[in-house]
């Protein structure tokens, strides 16, 4: 376990969160085995990671999760409001209380 393979390890759970991408999905964007990936995630890869944790990088890098824009417009509801004042608040010193149900 080494630094960047903790990094890369990192990365790959985000993007798999981000995306639904599987381990075998994300290696095939990559060019990498499902095994070889499943070892490298699972942190049981049985040999030096550190060219496995440089090629996941720069794959996850080279290949940004697309996040699509929302359709129509999106407007504040009155909870967002409430928060936001109450947020504001806080920042200049005050006290606030916020209960969820």
């Amino acid at each position: 376990m080494t630094a960047l393979g903790n990094e890369a390890r990192e990365m790959l759970a985000a993007y798999r969160a981000r995306t639904g991408l599987s381990r075998g999905q994300v290696g095939h964007l990559i060019g990498l085995a499902y095994q070889t990936m499943h070892q490298f995630a699972s942190d049981c890869y049985p040999h030096d990671e550190e060219p496995i944790a440089r090629r996941s990088i720069a794959g996850l890098k080279a290949n940004p999760p697309e996040i699509p824009a929302p359709p129509g417009k999106l407007y504040p509801t009155e909870n967002v409001r409430t928060l936001n004042e109450h947020i504001d608040r806080a920042l200049e010193g005050e006290h606030s209380l916020i209960h969820a149900s």
